[in-house]
């Protein structure tokens, strides 16, 4: 598990983490020369990015809170992880499509649980909120 969060934590601020194997997954929105290319092939390599269902990456937009949660998650190998109890928010029902990842990343304490409701899924995820999870992520490793 220590060695996916290093790996998160490498991708996630860019620092230039590689990887031999194939690209798994081709995006046409995504230049091989894009500064960030090598970083979203290991992670796309590893799944831990997916892309959208149109097949794009939009590589240059900001990431939502949901997509985040949902990239910790998986980084950690964590997305079939039992929940044992779930968390109510206003703005995610059942029915959302990061219900479960946001579920775990509240579970595993990756994410505080806010005292309004409220998980703003669509939300950019700030620079703050990134680094409290990627932080509280390696705590969670160790």
């Amino acid at each position: 598990m220590k060695k996916n969060i290093k790996k998160l934590l490498a991708a996630l601020v860019i620092m230039g983490m590689s990887v031999s194997c194939a690209f798994a997954k081709d995006y046409p929105d995504l230049s091989k020369n894009h500064w960030a290319y090598k970083q979203i092939e290991a992670l796309s390599n590893e799944f831990v990015v997916v892309g959208y269902p149109d097949g794009t990456f939009k590589p240059d937009e900001p990431a939502t809170r949901a997509e985040f949660a949902t990239m910790v998650i998986k980084a950690l190998r964590q997305e079939n992880a039992p929940l044992t109890k779930t968390f109510d928010f206003t703005d995610v029902p059942y029915s959302h499509w990061a219900y479960n990842t946001i579920q775990r990343a509240i579970a595993f304490d990756l994410i505080k649980n806010s005292s309004d409701g409220m998980f703003r899924p669509d939300d950019n995820i700030t620079k703050a909120e990134a680094v409290s999870i990627i932080i509280s992520a390696i705590n969670t490793g160790e």
